[in-house]
């Protein structure tokens, strides 16, 4: 660490601890109203880390002096606040997700950084779905490219991991069609099963083919059933008959590598 950094981490430490003794601070957030449970900062160190909180207390609809909290809980924001004042041990992996949706609330750029490249240290096998689901909602493509790594090197156990069924629907599509996850037609078609069955009961839907089919959109079309046999697909199929007809004749057309003819071609065979 160079001179420059250092004498700033020190005034930020030095901020910090005015801040945890209530020294000069001149905003406080409010959660639950309830007076007992707040956070006090300093606006000016707000204000210049945040253009959100800069507006929030310097500009022309400038909030008061206490402001009410609502979507994130008090443990967040704490953690929050002290990433802020360059304190990031209370960032963990059990509230990093809340701290990541604050900083891109308020368009905190330093504490963004720093949970991009914390997701990075401590990304694995068993939790690289949910952070990829991160990494794409947040655009941080050096986050993505560690994910992708990861998937490749443990794709079989990453389809089967817990993480995977609770990614969204993009991140889902994201993986499906990912040219680095290697494995076979079958098992990304297990996985997609799975998932979509996950959706439907944490969202309390019935578990209707059709239902189930809706989940999953357009994230099937990318599935390369070419690499699958007839046998497989069929058997799928019988046990999970998710598919319309077109798309059932469409999917066997590609498995026996028969070429599907279009319509102007159908009438000139006639």
């Amino acid at each position: 660490m160079d001179f420059l950094a250092k004498l700033a981490l020190q005034r930020m430490t030095s901020l910090y601890e005015m801040r945890e003794n209530n020294e000069a601070v001149d905003v406080h957030f409010i959660f639950d109203n309830d007076p007992s449970k707040r956070i006090s900062a300093h606006k000016l160190i707000l204000a210049a880390e945040s253009p959100v909180f800069k507006a929030m207390f310097y500009g022309p609809m400038k909030e008061k002096d206490e402001i009410n909290m609502a979507d994130t809980t008090i443990e967040s924001f704490v953690a929050f606040v002290k990433a802020i004042y360059q304190h990031f041990d209370a960032v963990n992996m059990e509230n990093i997700y809340d701290v990541i949706c604050l900083a891109d609330r308020y368009d905190e750029q330093n504490v963004m950084d720093f949970c991009e490249k914390f997701f990075g240290l401590n990304a694995n096998a068993n939790n690289v779905c949910r952070i990829l689901n991160e990494a794409l909602r947040y655009r941080l493509t050096a986050l993505e490219s560690s994910c992708v790594s990861i998937m490749a090197l443990h794709s079989k156990t990453i389809l089967k991991s817990p993480s995977f069924l609770e990614m969204d629907f993009d991140t889902l599509e994201h993986i499906v069609k990912s040219q680095f996850v290697f494995c076979s037609a079958k098992d990304k078609l297990d996985a997609c099963f799975k998932w979509a069955h996950h959706s439907c009961v944490t969202n309390a839907i019935d578990l209707t083919p059709e239902n189930l089919r809706k989940q999953l959109d357009s994230a099937l079309l990318h599935i390369r059933f070419d690499q699958m046999s007839a046998v497989e697909f069929i058997k799928y199929e019988e046990l999970y008959p998710m598919f319309s007809f077109d798309e059932y004749k469409n999917i066997m057309a590609k498995i026996n590598k028969v070429p599907v003819k279009c319509k102007k071609q159908q009438r000139r065979l006639t």
